[in-house]
């Protein structure tokens, strides 16, 4: 199974071969950033827009109860995407926590509750490989927060019927999770994914990890240091040894 990079290249879902747009630290921060507001402008022009047709309506004694709903709608999407420009900022500018975890333990709650919004929408979820996973060394809660941003992002790019797949595997020193639609769709990521994806490329890689990326058919795989304590074979990357 393989996964296209960031850059278009091929992905054999290596973490040695880190994927990511070809740009420097903080050009590639100020890029995410301008595409969160941009993206974080759109609500915020409906809200606009809703408020003027609100107070005209309200002058001819026209039901508001529509305008008011998307009022309501776009404002909670505004405060979403303000949040995710909030956490790509302090991800960007503050160090991640360095602490053994187990992965699964902290995935599986994020599964289920993926799970049912994803199930609502007409699409499945499948956890393969669930014995390779171990115990990590990086932020756990940078980590949650990825893998709910990965699943939130897959979900939004798929159509009912669809099925992500989420694979676990092995590689020296790392483990590696990839989250993958087989199918094809044609479709284009909004502002919106753009600003997931973004935020959690950063959570990843702020805490020593690797992230590859294909966005038709949506493969999205990442991959984090093994605590010390893994089996032998896998301890080449550890807590002690590695550096931000």
């Amino acid at each position: 199974m393989s996964c296209a990079r960031h850059n278009g290249e091929g992905c054999d879902r290596s973490p040695a071969g880190e994927a990511g747009l070809r740009m420097d630290a903080p050009d590639r921060f100020h890029a995410d950033l301008l595409n969160g507001l941009h993206a974080l402008a759109q609500p915020l022009s409906v809200l606009r827009a809703a408020s003027e047709a609100m107070t005209l309506l309200g002058k001819q004694g026209i039901d508001q109860g529509r305008y008011v709903a998307e009022f309501c709608a776009q404002a909670e999407r505004a405060c979403e995407l303000f949040t995710s420009v909030q956490n790509l900022v302090a991800t960007t500018l503050t160090e991640a926590g360095r602490a053994r975890f187990d992965l699964w333990e902290l995935l599986a709650p994020v599964i289920d509750d993926q799970r049912v919004l994803l199930e609502s929408s007409g699409v499945g979820l499948a956890v393969a490989n669930q014995a390779q996973w171990v115990p990590i060394c990086g932020d756990a809660q940078r980590t949650a927060r990825a893998l709910a941003a990965v699943m939130k992002m897959a979900g939004a790019v798929a159509s009912r019927g669809d099925v992500i797949e989420l694979h676990a595997s092995r590689d020296p020193g790392f483990l590696q999770l990839c989250f993958q639609n087989t199918r094809r769709h044609g479709k284009k990521m909004s502002s919106t994914d753009r600003l997931t994806l973004s935020l959690a490329a950063a959570s990843i890689t702020s805490q020593n990890g690797t992230y590859a990326f294909a966005e038709d058919p949506f493969c999205f795989s990442l991959a984090l240091p093994l605590d010390d304590h893994g089996s032998g074979e896998y301890r080449t990357a550890t807590c002690a040894d590695r550096t931000h």
